[in-house]
């Protein structure tokens, strides 16, 4: 009688979506999730520009709190989940002080200044001139709590940026529709552009320093998001529902609800590229909104080009390129 066996075999079974894409590096995957958010946030903008119809700061207000919503819900939802199977949700207080601080100043410094900017300023101004002062301060930032590196490339590519600031600041004038805000309120919509990016930037360091302190990205940014509702409370407390609610049409409420909707897709893009790629680096990732914003700016909403905004654009697209060809391991 023979014991041959022949060979033990293995088949493995094929890998699963996840496996394959867990299998994939994760500066590459940080880098994925970093421009499909980018490209959301991109639709995001175009949506916010759309109702951009009032330049009041009641309506930058009531935009930004009905924006955050959808992220809101999404991540109470996923908290709720956790919490169903027994898993730890709330994290120590002073995390979740931290979270609750970061919200309100992601809406109020970040969203709502960003939407002031938006509708006195524009979109193809407002896009770049925001990543132009979120890419600066993140690197600083990133260098001062984090601990990231500031390289060579670094610094020129910040001063590429601060001459787009600029340029496009320059570019106000000739972005100014006739008969709509005036030159004076469009300098204060660039400015309030440049200050949101501050707000994210900031928004973007506290983010990551909280995932590298294990908690997740759903108990991050629904906390954040929930406090971000506030300034539509606000809003509404002002000058009363009504007022606000009956300036939207059908068009523009689709438009919110999708900016939104988007809004919250990226956002949980963004808060995983975090978790894989230095803060500075998901940012450049982002600055491609820069051009894109440009763009949609110019070709949606007839906003008048310029030869400042087009070399401005150059301009920051350019310190992408230089920090984008940057080697991280020298």
């Amino acid at each position: 009688m023979s014991n041959d066996q022949g060979p033990a075999t293995c088949v493995a079974g094929p890998l699963t979506l996840r496996a394959r894409w867990q299998a994939i590096p994760a500066v590459w995957r940080g880098t994925l999730y970093g421009a499909f958010a980018a490209l959301c946030y991109s639709f995001t903008n175009a949506g916010l520009r759309q109702v951009a119809t009032r330049t009041d700061l009641e309506w930058a207000c009531w935009v930004a709190g009905w924006k955050v919503i959808p992220t809101a819900v999404a991540g109470m939802t996923l908290m709720g989940v956790m919490m169903w199977q027994g898993r730890a949700v709330w994290p120590p207080a002073g995390i979740l002080w931290t979270l609750v601080a970061n919200g309100l100043l992601m809406q109020f410094l970040g969203n709502v200044l960003f939407q002031f900017g938006l509708s006195r300023a524009g979109l193809a101004l407002s896009v770049p001139l925001c990543f132009a002062s979120l890419i600066i301060m993140s690197a600083l930032l990133g260098r001062l709590v984090l601990g990231d590196a500031i390289r060579p490339r670094t610094v020129l590519a910040m001063g590429l940026l601060i001459l787009a600031v600029v340029l496009l600041s320059q570019g106000t004038r000739a972005a100014t529709q006739p008969g709509a805000v005036s030159w004076v309120d469009a300098v204060w919509g660039a400015a309030a552009a440049c200050g949101s990016g501050i707000g994210f930037s900031i928004s973007g360091v506290v983010i990551r320093r909280s995932l590298r302190q294990g908690i997740t990205i759903s108990v991050v940014l629904g906390i954040s998001a929930t406090v971000g509702i506030l300034p539509l409370l606000l809003a509404v407390g002002r000058v009363g529902w009504t007022p606000l609610a009956d300036v939207l049409s059908p068009a523009n409420q689709f438009a919110l609800l999708s900016a939104g909707v988007l809004n919250a897709i990226g956002f949980f893009s963004v808060s995983e590229a975090l978790r894989h790629l230095p803060v500075v680096r998901v940012n450049l990732i982002n600055a491609s909104q820069a051009a894109l914003g440009g763009l949609m700016g110019v070709l949606m909403f007839h906003e008048a080009p310029s030869w400042w905004l087009a070399t401005g654009t150059i301009v920051t697209i350019s310190s992408l390129i230089v920090l984008g060809t940057q080697d991280e391991s020298t």
